[in-house]
């Protein structure tokens, strides 16, 4: 009896709390467009129902009947959770019971998998209505604390519990989405280079700077990277564009979670070359100082991460000689090759490339004199991995080449030179992409020709007698050059500018001094002189003396 009387007075409590409060089976729905400044959500209930008055944010409140729903808000304006009001129900001793879902929960009797309040909600001693505010939205059943996922709609009914804890059906339900007028507008100005100031505006970003708060510019397809912010305001962030930004969305990133990304891209203006200049001319050779002209270079090569390459050779750090917004002095590089283009990289935007070649360098010979067919080792830069179409030359004669690298070449002296003969490196390289190879000359360096004797007509002969010298190397005409007949004391017999019979490339015929002695015959050409080359001075027989008789 007492069952069916408790059965009886429930149910008469919960129609009477439908008319009272606009209540229902049906699932009663409103949706908050978070920012729209009509977040009021209109229930299904009848139009004489009574609304339930909410106790936060009353203009965005969400009513379905006798239940009612406002976001709970942080200083800022971020959504943490979500505040219930419903009417105070005087038979409720036992207290009330939430239930929440992402999805419309079913009329009748409670699903306990739903609910979200660790204990039930004590029925307060007075007052119109009960507040409880649901804050429990992390993983798992409360008390795992956590803030509302932003977008999400959520569902709510709740029950009464009486006095033996008996719990009644849920109620009608209501649903809310948790939002925020969270936005870009604008990106002022939307074209920049990096390191200069740029204001994002919109809307709900907060009123100050929270931990986990960021703006981000990408610096890939697939990653972004953290700006610098110098101000922060619910509508306007200023920040720094990052060393690393490259042409993309931006995106504001609010307390490591919620983010929202702008609807264009900012472009990120990449360095721009105008010239390129080393000694009036686009040419030069390793360790030369090349001027660099142009925009968006950044005043401070260090903080823009600012590189110079050559051919796609980076300068190392100590071959910058000067860098400012507009101009830059750099070094060739030791490794640059002969296509060695210029293109100017901060961060992560490289300007287009500038046209420029490498000239071949000689640095040393490993020996400054040599006869003719003796092979040199030529050490340098930019020679080329292998000769190609390249050449040597030495007094513009054209060398046999051993050996060929980028950086050393071994090449025979070759015939039909005197004297000093210097020695160039000409570099055939295709420098531009285009059909056919251009010609790279290299910087010119002394060398002499060492002259070769080879043979005399007879190595004993007398004073006075005709002496043919063959060899290599003498050059065609005489000049300066002397032989000289050296019998290894200070007393050398050079031969007299009247004596010089004949003189060619690879032969000499002189008429041997007077005072020539046994010895050494040297050839001296432009100073250098030939190895010795041993002569026997004899006496003439005695029946050749004139005038003597024995």
């Amino acid at each position: 009896m007492k069952e069916t009387l408790f059965s009886f007075v429930l149910t008469a409590w919960v129609i009477l709390m439908l008319t009272a409060c606009g209540g229902g089976s049906g699932a009663n729905s409103s949706v908050i467009t978070p920012g729209s400044g009509d977040e009021q959500g209109t229930a299904d209930s009848p139009d004489s129902a009574p609304d339930c008055s909410c106790e936060v944010d009353d203009e965005h409140a969400v009513v379905a009947g006798g239940l009612c729903a406002a976001i709970l808000r942080d200083a800022s304006g971020l959504p943490i959770g979500v505040q219930l009001t419903w009417d105070r129900q005087a038979d409720a001793a036992g207290g009330y019971n939430v239930y929440r879902d992402t999805s419309s929960m079913s009329d009748g009797q409670s699903d306990s998998s739903k609910k979200v309040n660790a204990s039930a909600i004590a029925n307060p001693g007075s007052g119109a209505s009960v507040t409880w505010n649901d804050i429990y939205f992390g993983s798992g059943l409360p008390p795992a604390e956590g803030s509302p996922t932003w977008g999400t709609t959520y569902y709510y009914r709740t029950t009464n519990i009486n006095d033996t804890s008996d719990e009644s059906d849920v109620s009608n339900e209501l649903n809310i989405t948790i939002g925020i007028d969270f936005s870009i507008s604008a990106l002022n100005p939307d074209t920049e280079s990096i390191l200069d100031a740029v204001e994002i505006q919109g809307n709900g970003f907060g009123s100050s700077e929270k931990t986990g708060d960021k703006v981000q510019f990408r610096d890939s397809a697939t990653s972004w990277i953290d700006a610098a912010i110098t101000s922060w305001s619910d509508t306007s962030i200023n920040v720094t564009v990052p060393t690393g930004a490259i042409t993309g969305h931006v995106r504001v990133v609010l307390e490591n979670s919620q983010n929202v990304e702008s609807a264009s891209d900012f472009t990120v203006i990449a360095p721009s070359i105008g010239s390129v200049d080393c000694g009036g001319d686009n040419q030069g050779q390793v360790g030369d100082t090349v001027t660099i002209s142009g925009t968006d270079f950044e005043s401070d090569r260090s903080t823009a991460n600012g590189k110079v390459f050559f051919g796609g050779v980076e300068c190392a750090s100590g071959e910058y000689v000067s860098w400012s917004d507009t101009e830059i002095q750099a070094t060739i590089p030791a490794t640059a090759p002969s296509d060695g283009d210029v293109t100017v990289k901060t961060g992560n935007n490289e300007s287009s490339a500038a046209g420029f070649d490498v000239l071949p360098k000689i640095t040393d010979l490993s020996s400054s004199n040599a006869e003719i067919g003796e092979s040199i080792t030529i050490n340098g830069t930019t020679f080329g991995s292998s000769q190609g179409n390249s050449s040597v030359t030495f007094g513009g004669a054209t060398a046999s080449v051993s050996s060929w690298s980028d950086t050393a070449i071994t090449a025979a002296v070759p015939s039909g030179i005197s004297g000093q003969a210097s020695v160039k490196v000409t570099v055939k390289a295709n420098v531009d992409g285009s059909p056919g190879e251009e010609t790279l000359e290299g910087n010119s360096v002394s060398f002499n020709v060492k002259p070769t004797i080879t043979s005399f007509d007879d190595d004993r002969k007398m004073v006075s007698q005709t002496l043919i010298i063959s060899g290599d190397g003498f050059g065609s005409i005489r000049g300066t050059s002397t032989v000289t007949f050296d019998n290894g004391t200070y007393d050398d017999s050079i031969v007299g500018d009247s004596d010089y019979l004949s003189w060619s490339q690879t032969s000499i015929i002189v008429n041997i001094p007077d005072d020539a002695k046994s010895g050494n015959v040297f050839v001296t050409v432009e100073g250098v002189s030939s190895d010795n080359t041993p002569i026997t001075i004899i006496l003439p027989p005695p029946n050749l003396l004139d005038g003597e008789q024995f």
